[in-house]
């Protein structure tokens, strides 16, 4: 797992060197399966959504995820939380159920499931505060597409099925 959060990390943020200190900072969710894998969004001090409906931040458009599944936000500015907002089918943080409506704190490097979906928090704040260097990362690609094929086979799809069957004409 440190080893996809380490991909994550420097594919995004790259190395340090030349970088600005306001790009360093920015935290963000890594969306690794699921519809918008691939995707990151980047938090901030306004609250951000997850759900089926439209309106919704990330809007993941699929049958287990519930119009408004969870929220993430920074009520300190110290660290981000996440609610699930009474979800049908739960929201997961490093794989146990989050209790519905009760603020659940997140951490640098935390799993976040959703459905289908999982996403991964970069938060480089606290590791940034009073650091005078930062480190390096190496990444590792094939960490990160083992961690993907591991929640599709998870869900009972076979990727042969996804991967060659013709598109619709």
């Amino acid at each position: 797992m440190d080893d996809l959060l380490k991909t994550l990390t420097h594919d995004y943020y790259g190395s340090p060197t030349g970088s600005t200190t306001a790009a360093l900072n920015a935290s963000r969710l890594f969306i690794v399966s699921g519809p918008l894998a691939g995707r990151s969004f980047e938090l901030g001090a306004r609250p951000l959504t997850i759900g089926r409906r439209a309106g919704c931040t990330i809007h993941l458009p699929a049958s287990n995820v519930s119009k408004l599944h969870c929220t993430i936000a920074c009520p300190t500015s110290r660290s981000y939380a996440l609610r699930d907002e009474g979800s049908t089918n739960g929201t997961l943080v490093n794989d146990r159920r989050v209790t519905p409506g009760a603020w659940h704190e997140l951490a640098q490097g935390d799993k976040i499931r959703i459905g289908e979906t999982i996403l991964f928090l970069v938060d480089p704040r606290p590791a940034l505060e009073g650091a005078a260097e930062v480190e390096t990362i190496q990444i590792d690609r094939a960490a990160a597409i083992s961690e993907a094929e591991k929640a599709i086979r998870g869900c009972g799809t076979d990727l042969r099925d996804i991967t060659h069957r013709s598109p619709p004409r």
